[in-house]
């Protein structure tokens, strides 16, 4: 199959091209055999979902091709150097990891891996793999996989964004017979598990025999339920059935066909869900407050689904040498100048005031913390003790966050009473991260999501600097490795509350809400996964006529 990295195109076009092709969905592909065109599983989360036909009437038997929308597109076809959330839902859909996470800090299950070991000093694991498992082209998934993806990763170990991000303590990989390997580091690392969890196992042969390039663009073969068919840059990924999923006694879709929608516009995806041509719409931080009474009229048929996420929704600093929030007395007056409820109550509409970094319920949420307040008084003193000339600071923030404009703008007209004069600036994921790459920014506007809800990706994220905010707090850096070496959730959870405290005096950077996400998702539609981390899961989705009205 050709190569086809198109441009992007508007989601009219694209739901044109989906719809005309018969069947709800695009013909063109290669069959079962798996692999891009270019251009995990389901467990521990808030589940729901219908069936519908034009006018929203019910039908005898729903399409076998639904579509859903993220509000971005991915970014990668390499499985093990993705930046965003994007990706890896794509990578859920047709890959698969050693070990799989429901994603609420209780443990890890089994995926490729059926059992696994774990060394008492916390320097190794041995893994024990499934020996009846085929990759999307019909080759064998053995230790010979294992020991070639990890081999990878080290071969990239100061560039490969997921392992910096998961697992930058990675040492060796080694074959003990063709069904067992053990994964070493180079200090002890206990919580490993988040990033087992997230490194997606290449197929060896496949990957020598075409090569980086072609594996990726045209034989992303995986062991995952659905296969890789097509990725139309800026219209869709689509996805198959996988015939021979081994885990098919548990999960057999309905669907025969997947659609993921690289719509980024909300009131587009709005619109093309009232018009039946998406059917899940679950945005990282939920469907804009201001749509959602847009589907009042079809509320026989669209469900509304709400998650009290942990994520935080915040702004970080670039603290680098001359850069003007590199003076912590800045920082502070910039925070004491925002009005948090204000925000949520006039432009975000639902969530909650930060108490501190994390949300109650994540291990060491620290109690003793008194949160940062509105009070332009104190902002003010702050700012008398800077050197800060007034000269234009630029804040960029991601589009694919909660009202980003408007959220910026207020806070640009808010900052500026006393003093700091921010220019906005709101871009594609693609221009965030490479502008965040090369530290082309004062400040930015995101989110950040605590998988398992667990401090380790925030913490790994400070260690290697992966957000580029030239933060390095000695005594913050050495305590993250101490949390990383702990053996047991009783060492590591009072390091958190120190860390925390930290992070908190020098205003490492600024929580202007905790996200509570709506999504909307048609009756009868199973299987989507809205987890409590702010992360979904669309790899299992299903149909179930029962659940519609």
């Amino acid at each position: 199959m050709s190569k086809r990295f198109l441009v992007v195109l508007s989601v009219i076009l694209a739901l044109v091209m989906v719809t005309a092709c018969g069947g709800g969905g695009a013909s063109s592909g290669n069959g079962s055999s798996g692999g891009a065109s270019s251009s995990g599983t389901s467990s521990g989360g808030t589940s729901s979902g219908g069936t519908s036909s034009g006018g929203g009437a019910q039908v005898a038997e729903r399409s076998k091709t639904v579509r859903f929308a993220y509000g971005s597109k991915p970014r990668t076809l390499d499985p093990n150097d993705y930046p965003d959330n994007e990706s890896q839902i794509s990578f859920y859909m047709y890959m698969d990891s050693l070990i799989y996470t429901p994603h609420t800090g209780t443990g890890y299950e089994p995926r490729l891996a059926k059992s696994w070991e774990i060394d008492e000093d916390a320097m190794y694991w041995i893994f024990h793999l499934r020996d009846d498992v085929y990759f999307h082209n019909g080759q064998q998934f053995t230790a010979d996989d294992v020991v070639f993806t990890y081999e990878y990763l080290l071969e990239r170990k100061d560039t490969s964004r997921t392992l910096i991000a998961y697992m930058p303590q990675l040492e060796y990989v080694e074959k003990i017979d063709d069904f067992t390997v053990k994964i070493g580091f180079n200090v002890a690392y206990p919580l490993a598990g988040n990033g087992f969890r997230a490194i997606y196992i290449f197929p060896k042969g496949a990957y020598e025999e075409f090569g980086e390039d072609e594996f990726l663009a045209e034989h992303s073969y995986g062991t995952g339920p659905w296969i890789i068919q097509e990725w139309l840059d800026g219209q869709y990924t689509r996805y198959t059935k996988n015939p021979n999923y081994y885990r098919k006694d548990e999960f057999d879709s309905y669907f025969e066909e997947v659609y993921y929608m690289h719509s980024s516009e909300p009131s587009s995806i709005v619109a093309a869900m009232l018009a039946n041509d998406i059917h899940v719409y679950a945005p990282l931080g939920g469907v804009p407050d201001d749509l959602l009474p847009l589907f009042d009229e079809a509320r026989d048929r669209l469900n509304l689904v709400t998650v009290d996420t942990t994520m935080n929704y915040q702004f970080n600093f670039q603290m680098g040498d001359g850069k003007a929030f590199a003076d912590e007395n800045l920082r502070k007056a910039f925070n004491y100048a925002i009005d948090k409820q204000l925000l949520i109550n006039q432009i975000l509409g639902k969530g909650a005031v930060p108490k501190n970094y994390f949300r109650e319920g994540i291990p060491g949420y620290n109690t003793g913390i008194e949160p940062y307040g509105y009070d332009l008084d104190l902002a003010m003193e702050y700012m008398a003790k800077t050197n800060y000339d007034g000269h234009e600071l630029a804040l960029m923030s991601n589009a694919n966050v909660p009202k980003p404009e408007d959220t910026c703008l207020a806070i640009k007209d808010m900052v500026a009473k006393v003093g700091i004069n921010l220019s906005v600036q709101v871009v594609d994921g693609t221009t965030f991260n490479a502008r965040r790459e090369e530290r082309d920014f004062d400040l930015t506007l995101g989110q950040l999501a605590f998988p398992d809800g667990l401090a380790t990706r925030m913490f790994n994220t400070i260690l290697t600097d992966s957000g580029r905010t030239d933060y390095r707090n000695a005594a913050v850096l050495a305590a993250i490795a101490d949390y990383n070496n702990a053996l047991d959730d009783a060492a590591r959870t009072p390091i958190v509350t120190q860390v925390v405290s930290m992070l908190e005096e020098d205003l490492y950077n600024v929580v202007i809400a905790y996200i509570s996400a709506t999504y909307a998702i048609e009756y009868g539609i199973t299987g989507v996964d809205f987890y409590p981390d702010g992360m979904m899961n669309f790899c299992h989705i299903d149909f179930d006529p029962s659940l519609v009205p």
